[in-house]
């Protein structure tokens, strides 16, 4: 950035202009770039401070359409049907662009599962204080955490040969069963970023699973997020 004086013992900053090939530098009428709090990007809501808060209260507005959408087809049809219109006006919602958000802070993610737990209670017709543990199971829905896990998987399946594994030749337990080394941050808001909740995601995993990943295909990824259900493997 440029600097230009304007008053004695005072500086602005010149505005940073995103150029063109046939810009003259003489005269130049190319498009200054402004500072702004929040930009939507490939429909990600991308904020200054690099938090998660803008999208999720999109996402939130969004499905409770969805959810106003349930609560009208609560008596009146069928659980696959009612299945059928969560997936498409909720679910989809909440999975684009999971594994880039889905890091953040419990408090945000619980807005999600709240809305989650509600379109539950009126997919099953279930009263409104009804446990949901057992709803999940009778309309096999996955939880916001399986579905962060799943995108992690799918987001990170093919850059699996390029991540780092422990590079000395000492007989730990941690470089014989294959473990990805864990990289160090300078902050602690690097731990909400996809590659490092992968990385714990696949430290955890059984040595038949990490197999799994080291194949390459996609038939042994999708068994990657089926075993990984089945198992009830999650960041929490």
């Amino acid at each position: 950035m440029s600097f230009c004086g304007t008053r004695k013992n005072t500086i602005s900053p010149a505005p940073i202009r995103l150029h063109e090939r046939e810009c003259g530098i003489d005269d130049c009428h190319c498009p200054a770039l402004e500072f702004v709090d929040r930009y939507k990007y490939l429909g990600l809501i991308v904020q200054a401070d690099l938090k998660s808060t803008g999208h999720v209260e999109k996402i939130v507005s969004r499905a409770r359409s969805g959810v106003a959408i349930l609560a009208r087809l609560r008596g009146c049809c069928s659980m696959k049907l009612k299945k059928a219109v969560y997936h498409a006006l909720i679910e989809s919602h909440v999975n684009f662009m999971l594994s880039i958000y889905g890091g953040t802070h419990n408090q945000l993610i619980a807005k999600i599962e709240r809305l989650q737990r509600k379109d539950l209670r009126f997919i099953c017709n279930s009263s409104w204080d009804a446990s949901c543990a057992p709803l999940y199971e009778r309309t096999k829905i996955s939880t916001i955490q399986e579905l962060y896990v799943k995108s992690l998987v799918r987001l990170m399946y093919s850059r699996m040969p390029t991540l780092e594994r422990p590079s000395h030749e000492y007989p730990t337990r941690f470089s014989e069963e294959r473990c990805l080394s864990i990289p160090k941050l300078r902050k602690d808001f690097s731990r909400r970023s996809a590659l490092w909740n992968f990385i714990r995601l696949y430290n955890k995993l059984p040595t038949n699973l990490r197999k799994l990943f080291e194949s390459q295909t996609n038939v042994d990824r999708k068994k990657c997020q089926k075993q990984i259900k089945e198992l009830g493997i999650t960041l929490k």
